[in-house]
């Protein structure tokens, strides 16, 4: 429980931060709409667009369509 609340915290200190992004990114990853997924990536794309999560989710996407 108290990993989670730091986790939390950091979360909320870098609301742009890796711990955003990973928890973003799997999001996308596990959501089984492609409509959503692709709705979700894009939101992601347009919040994040220098992740370095990006290049991968963007062959995910393209892949599952």
């Amino acid at each position: 429980a108290r990993v989670k609340a730091l986790r939390e915290r950091q979360k909320s200190a870098e609301p742009a931060g890796t711990l955003v992004q990973k928890d973003r990114a799997m999001a996308i990853r596990t959501e089984p709409n492609w409509a959503k997924k692709k709705e979700v990536y894009a939101a992601f794309r347009k919040e994040f667009p220098t992740s370095t999560y990006l290049p991968a989710l963007t062959i995910m996407v393209t892949n599952d369509y």
